[in-house]
């Protein structure tokens, strides 16, 4: 098995093309094999930069997706959210920015199409929630299908927004420490610093909570009751 790249390379938008091989491994695929796949070659993971030209004309004329889809990989905002739509899902999620000189709370959008043996993410910004699931894959030790794609982008996403949270709670333990030494004026400094970040956080992580939540009870074809428990946990 050819291990796939530790580092995106965009190419008229496609920053990763990646074909499973359902043992927990991946091949690179290149534009020419993404446009001529058909599911009996396996599951395919295309990652997209949805401000590029090619990226945008694949999604809109290439991929034979519904317009509502198309529009949901491609629209400049959207919240996080989780709908059924035909034979697939999109799942919209928030990611913490971690990219260098960025506010963690400015967050990162990843769009997903998911159906039968294809995802289709897309994104307008590096997101290292996807790098980690594209280097464990490079392991062989990644996804084996679509949905285990889908679990492995939600707990890389989750766990990310776990160390920011855990960091602000840390914060918070800090003053209350200089609360009780009376170092008042310094918690006057940071409270509302504080407060503006956990407002934000707050306000993409509880709709994220709720397609989540929807991942666990939701009945699709492509979605087992092995799956929703994992989602579950």
């Amino acid at each position: 098995m050819t291990s796939v790249p530790l580092q995106y390379v965009d190419h008229d938008g496609l920053v990763s093309g990646l074909l499973l091989d359902g043992q927990g491994g991946a091949r690179e695929v290149d534009w020419q094999e993404i446009r001529n796949w058909t599911p009996d070659a396996g599951v395919i993971w295309v990652h997209l930069d949805r401000t590029r030209e090619e990226a945008d004309h694949f999604v809109r004329h290439d991929a034979g997706l519904d317009p509502i889809v198309v529009e949901a990989l491609l629209a400049f905002d959207s919240r996080p959210r989780m709908v059924t739509h035909g034979a697939g899902m999109i799942v919209v999620m928030r990611g913490i920015n971690m990219n260098p000189g960025a506010d963690p709370e400015d967050m990162i959008s990843i769009r997903i199409w998911i159906e039968k043996r294809r995802i289709i993410t897309t994104r307008s910004r590096r997101s290292l929630a996807t790098r980690d699931v594209q280097e464990a894959l490079a392991r062989n030790q990644g996804p084996r299908d679509e949905m285990d794609c889908l679990l492995a982008l939600a707990r890389a996403v989750q766990l990310r927004v776990t160390h920011v949270i855990d960091a602000l709670s840390d914060q918070v333990d800090d003053l209350e420490e200089q609360v009780v030494g009376a170092d008042i004026a310094r918690v006057r400094d940071a409270l509302p610093q504080m407060r503006k970040r956990a407002i934000s956080l707050r306000r993409h992580l509880a709709p994220q909570r709720e397609a989540f939540t929807r991942l666990q009870g939701e009945r699709h074809e492509i979605l087992d009751g092995i799956d929703q428990a994992r989602f579950r946990e």
